[in-house]
């Protein structure tokens, strides 16, 4: 997780860190999350709202 072990002292440092990594993200990264969507949300389906281990 990129936030692991950060600390901030404020909600602004804490917006400006998320979108500064929101930014960092390549085009891919979006593309592949929404097209990968329908597959999780299956997955989400089929284990009954359970936890499950990601592949």
């Amino acid at each position: 997780n990129w936030m692991k072990g950060k600390e901030f002292a404020t909600e602004a440092e804490l917006r400006k860190s998320i979108q500064d990594w929101v930014d960092s993200r390549p085009a891919g990264f979006w593309i592949m999350g929404f097209t990968d969507l329908p597959e999780r949300w299956a997955k989400v389906v089929e284990y009954e709202g359970d936890y499950f281990p990601e592949d």
